[in-house]
């Protein structure tokens, strides 16, 4: 009963929308890429100079902050939603 109306839907399983793995490969690398540079100690010194007037991305010892980590999360969200919709 749970999967009763799936074999009815045209999407459930269609070879031609299925990831090849060299894509998979490819996406992966360029994520954990992204990550490395975003993730960076300079990236963290670097947007808190253009936002230190909203509020504090690293700490006194140079660590992140709450807030920083947040805003690195978001941009690696973006960063990474752009590279899927245009690749």
């Amino acid at each position: 009963m749970y999967n009763k109306n799936r074999e009815n839907r045209e999407d459930y399983y269609c070879p031609e929308k299925q990831l090849s793995l060299g894509k998979k490969i490819k996406y992966s690398f360029y994520s954990a890429l992204i990550f490395f540079f975003i993730s960076a100690p300079v990236m963290y010194q670097l947007t808190n100079k253009i936002n230190s007037h909203l509020f504090n991305v690293v700490d006194q010892s140079g660590c992140p902050s709450n807030s920083g980590l947040l805003l690195h999360t978001v941009i690696f969200f973006i960063i990474i939603f752009i590279t899927m919709v245009l690749a």
